[in-house]
């Protein structure tokens, strides 16, 4: 399976390949990236930091029903589900279920719009200086 040098210069493959295989762009020349315009970036960050937030967010009720059972005495939940219906039926009512919503949903839009987005930013600055 080592590629030939064709005579025109090209390498090609010792097995042949169906034309297709690959998508209809595979015999197009790869496209350079441009640079990030300011607008396109923001978008970007703003993505990052707004999916990094609601999926970290949804998980808030299982976080605390976990942490729940880890911090009181063994025996107090038979379970989970246990534990799940003694907050709901507790004073704090379903409340009780986003204990630390609102610092988790801003730590992780920080955290996601800054990991998105500058990965975005510096890999199409490398990519630009390294032609």
């Amino acid at each position: 399976l080592v590629p030939r040098r064709e005579a025109d210069g090209r390498f090609g493959l010792a097995v042949a390949v169906p034309a297709g295989a690959f998508g209809s762009r595979a015999a197009a020349p790869v496209e350079r990236v441009s640079g990030l315009q300011p607008a396109a970036a923001a978008k970007i960050f703003l993505a990052g930091g707004l999916c990094s937030s609601v999926a970290h967010t949804l998980l808030v009720p299982l976080d605390v029903v976990k942490t729940r059972l880890q911090t009181e005495p063994p025996g107090t939940y038979s379970g989970p589900l246990d534990c799940a219906r003694s907050l709901a039926a507790s004073e704090e009512g379903a409340a009780a279920f986003l204990q630390g919503a609102g610092a988790t949903a801003f730590g992780y839009a920080l955290a996601g719009a800054c990991a998105f987005g500058l990965l975005e930013v510096f890999s199409r600055a490398i990519n630009e200086a390294a032609g």
